[in-house]
């Protein structure tokens, strides 16, 4: 279903650049928001990479 002007949503952008981008709309946001934020506290103290493109 395409997207409506105006509607919110939510990309999630894969560290592989070869992953697709996911989208997410409507009440999956609150959700999906919910799950990258518990994972939030995992990723302190590491270094952001190039995402094994080899261009740092």
């Amino acid at each position: 279903m395409p997207w409506k002007p105006g509607e919110h949503l939510l990309f999630v952008i894969d560290r592989d650049p070869t992953a697709y981008v996911t989208s997410y709309r409507g009440d999956d946001i609150a959700e999906v928001r919910r799950s990258i934020e518990r994972a939030l506290p995992g990723a302190a103290g590491r270094e952001c990479t190039d995402g094994g493109r080899g261009d740092v």
